[in-house]
């Protein structure tokens, strides 16, 4: 299983028509995801008009947004939702085009076991939100210059982030 990062906007217009409802289209989306992915669904950010949460799930990310279509379109039968909202979705995914990035580098073996282990714990410390245990690590790299020390930091950086 991998930790999703699910990023819903919604039209501000489209938001303002529903405000007569008993809930607006991102705290209803949040209840829809809620019940769809029972614990494996969790809230980060909610505002009128955008729900950021996470979901711990093996689907692959188009199937999510799918769902995500399917679940709001059951919800508002008279508006054709996309038209209205903007759905991004990353995980799983983008990790491993991260990791085959930092796989092409040529040597650099200990740096490489480092990020596939750090690949591997990110889901737990995500979902149990420890990232102390990871912020008050330190690694040193060292490296004789124009040995790529630059890139594998940068790519070390996208990886974390």
């Amino acid at each position: 299983m991998g930790l999703i990062n699910i990023n819903v906007n919604f039209d501000g217009n489209w938001v303002l028509t529903k405000r007569g409802d008993e809930k607006l289209p991102a705290q209803v989306l949040s209840k829809l995801l809620s019940n769809e992915y029972r614990k494996d669904f969790t809230e980060k950010n909610l505002s009128l008009t955008a729900l950021e949460g996470q979901i711990y799930s093996d689907e692959k990310i188009d199937d999510i947004r799918k769902k995500v279509y399917k679940l709001l379109s059951e919800e508002y039968i008279r508006d054709s939702v996309s038209h209205y909202i903007d759905i991004v979705i990353t995980g799983a995914d983008d990790e491993e085009n991260v990791l085959k990035d930092i796989d092409s580098l040529i040597g650099w073996d200990q740096f490489k076991e480092l990020c596939h282990e750090l690949v591997m714990v990110a889901p737990q410390i995500k979902k149990n939100e420890t990232y102390e245990a990871f912020q008050f690590q330190n690694y040193l790299f060292s490296v004789n210059d124009g040995c790529g020390l630059s890139v594998a930091l940068e790519k070390f950086y996208t990886m974390v982030t």
